[in-house]
């Protein structure tokens, strides 16, 4: 990764770090836990576009198009509790029950599989306690849309994961290609959004993690499904305990010889370390960053680092909103129609 790369993700790492420790409730109730998860990943959107926004970049996402619907989603505890507060508010009891036969169904498939496919759209590979994700050109394609698409459109678009927030494309036709599993001859991501994601994404997974909550990573429809079907899911967390079963984690290649258990005891450790850790996104499979010496100078910030980049699909970070601003989910993201047909949902 490029020096000046690295130092813009560096910066959005810490800035995301400090923002959300100093959001950090005193009483650490269901209710204002929930209330930070969708502020933070709010501000990890918010992130993203700050970065689209000033370096001019488009993106090829649009509404109506839902290619990387197809793509398995890894996401942790507290994200999915926060789908769950959200259902509860907005869905009627025969669609959360048609929800939990839907996601059931993916269960039963995933179980059966031999060699599960891991995510283009994983959580944060360069976290020791999340699965190392392959390269998205490469990915084989499970060909199965997500469990909350409904008529071309993410019905839970208001607290989406962390993971679908961070994927933007700059290719629809990479996009087209990587569903149809054809390895696409351009990179679908710019850059710049996908290693700045990955970093505010990390940060805040890794607070949690620091305050001793689940750090396991997890497949989206089978945590679903378990929180569903056990309301003990939810006091577990609460109690600071692993909430779901071993079913329901990330699943990567066997040949990788990954343990998500041994990885997040020592990505615990490294935060429990006075030193402050500059994690922010490491090579999938490679150690995690070596924590920054007490006493460095901080990183130059990320908007001053941008102004030596070449005009590339590269951009500096947003300016931290302050987290007490309203709580409301943005919009489904608009743009001219897809030139390439997206795949038809089911």
């Amino acid at each position: 990764m490029p020096d000046s790369l690295q130092d813009i993700t560096t910066a959005v790492h810490q800035s995301t770090l400090r923002t959300l420790q100093a959001a950090w409730p005193d009483r650490e109730t269901g209710s204002a836990l929930m209330d930070l998860t969708e502020a933070s990943l709010n501000h990890l959107g918010e992130t993203l576009t700050g970065f689209t926004q000033i370096a001019g970049l488009k993106t090829a996402c649009a509404a109506g198009c839902f290619f990387c619907c197809y793509l398995q989603v890894d996401v942790r505890a507290h994200e999915v509790f926060l789908i769950l507060r959200w259902l509860d508010k907005n869905w009627t009891a025969e669609a959360v029950g048609a929800l939990l036969v839907d996601a059931r169904r993916v269960r039963a498939r995933a179980l059966t599989e031999e060699s599960p496919s891991h995510s283009a759209i994983a959580g944060a590979p360069g976290d020791p306690g999340q699965p190392p994700a392959l390269r998205e050109e490469a990915q084989p394609t499970p060909r199965q849309p997500c469990v909350f698409l409904r008529n071309g459109h993410c019905s839970i678009y208001p607290v989406r994961p962390g993971a679908c927030r961070r994927y933007s494309s700059a290719s629809l036709e990479a996009c087209g290609d990587l569903y149809e599993g054809i390895e696409p001859t351009q990179g679908i991501q710019f850059p710049v959004l996908k290693e700045a994601g990955r970093a505010a994404g990390t940060a805040i997974h890794n607070t949690f993690i620091a305050k001793g909550y689940d750090g396991f990573s997890y497949q989206l429809p089978l945590a679903i499904a378990s929180a569903l079907e056990d309301p003990s899911c939810w006091e577990r967390w609460l109690k600071k305990e692993k909430a779901f079963p071993a079913s329901a984690e990330s699943t990567v290649p066997s040949h990788l010889h990954f343990s998500q258990s041994e990885s997040l005891t020592q990505l615990q450790a490294a935060l429990r370390s006075p030193a402050p850790a500059r994690v922010t996104s490491a090579p999938a499979g490679e150690p995690a960053p070596v924590p920054a010496a007490a006493g460095e100078s901080p990183p130059t910030p990320a908007s001053e680092v941008v102004k030596t980049l070449p005009p590339q699909p590269v951009s500096p970070v947003a300016t931290s909103r302050t987290w007490n601003q309203s709580l409301s989910a943005t919009s489904p993201p608009q743009g001219n129609p897809a030139q390439k047909k997206p795949p038809t949902s089911a």
